[in-house]
């Protein structure tokens, strides 16, 4: 008798940690947007997880004068993803990175990376004008 009531219980504990398991799952990792003047296009799942991962492979760089430009934006959740802008100029090879962590970080002027699948995004949509002075996310 005891074992049948334990069973009942036992069952709905087994069901919630299974319901709960892929939910955790599934709010981890990023997703993102890449925009211009033409509008916004979804960026595939497996770059915005790259670009969602800190990337030490890049050199700091100064202010470029302003030219046109795209906008990225990639939202991320989870351990070791991080959300991020990033105004990317294609023509001086360059993107400004603001990463949205803790404790805040200024953002900062970098050498870009992911160029090529970048690229491909960028023939689906203009880019923003150059500005007249850079306006950067904080």
């Amino acid at each position: 008798m005891l074992e049948r009531g334990l069973r009942p219980g036992l069952c709905a504990i087994v069901a919630l940690l299974a319901l709960a398991a892929p939910s955790v799952a599934a709010t981890e990792g990023a997703k993102g947007r890449f925009c211009g003047r033409s509008g916004c296009v979804a960026i595939p799942h497996p770059l915005a997880i790259s670009m969602s991962q800190r990337n030490e492979s890049f050199s700091p760089a100064s202010r470029p004068r302003p030219a046109p430009f795209y906008r990225i934006k990639i939202k991320a959740a989870g351990e070791g993803y991080i959300s991020r802008t990033i105004i990317w100029v294609p023509s001086r090879k360059l993107w400004f990175d603001k990463q949205y962590a803790l404790p805040p970080l200024p953002g900062f002027w970098r050498t870009e990376s992911d160029r090529s699948q970048l690229r491909r995004l960028a023939r689906t949509v203009r880019p923003f004008p150059a500005p007249a002075h850079w306006v950067l996310p904080r």
